[in-house]
């Protein structure tokens, strides 16, 4: 039995995984796009591109319009190609789902519209989705915020995580929720993610 058949309980033919945050989320949501891959079910990348204050002073998720080097666009998503970048308040950066289009251009990546809320993402979902033919869907975040409740002293970046998590149950699509390294950014302790 092969890693779909283990989530979904069947195999379907294309799962889109959902990285559902910024920073490291699209890397690592990458490595369950290849693990896929590797166990012969076609996968793509899907990414609400909200990045961290850090790398990207603007607040708020990167919109369409405003990233470069794009292949195929649709109403709520585009494809990203290798190379990518945003213009954020004057200035250039790469995005964390660019560095995945440049680093891995066998996966196929997408960029979907999260300024429109969770009903920009999951219609992006779906556009990106229907091209491939995906039946399924991980909703992917690194640390767990994506299941807080809300309250938890720790917590101060679900937006992005929470819109994801209600684009995937919302799609009609087969869909699982994955936590990589619950805890590890901080934000949620490993106990209250798997609580």
């Amino acid at each position: 039995m092969g890693m779909a058949e283990e989530l979904f309980g069947w195999r379907p033919r294309c799962v889109a995984v959902l990285s559902t945050g910024g920073g490291g989320d699209p890397g690592s949501a990458a490595y369950l796009a290849e693990a896929f891959r590797r166990d012969g079910v076609n996968s793509i990348l899907v990414a609400a591109v909200w990045e961290r204050f850090v790398r990207d002073p603007c607040p708020g998720p990167i919109p369409l319009d405003s990233l470069d080097r794009l292949g195929w666009r649709g109403h709520r998503a585009a494809m990203l190609l290798p190379g990518c970048r945003a213009l954020r308040c004057g200035r250039l950066l790469e995005p964390s789902a660019c560095s995945v289009a440049s680093a891995a251009p066998w996966i196929p990546v997408y960029a979907v519209d999260a300024w429109a809320g969770e009903l920009g993402v999951r219609l992006g979902l779906l556009e990106a989705g229907q091209l491939h033919g995906c039946e399924a869907v991980v909703a992917f975040d690194v640390g767990g915020d994506m299941v807080a409740e809300g309250g938890e002293p720790g917590l101060w970046s679900p937006l992005a995580d929470s819109l994801g998590l209600a684009a995937a149950a919302g799609s009609g699509l087969d869909a699982v929720a994955a936590v990589h390294s619950p805890g590890s950014d901080g934000e949620l302790g490993a106990g209250e993610v798997l609580e």
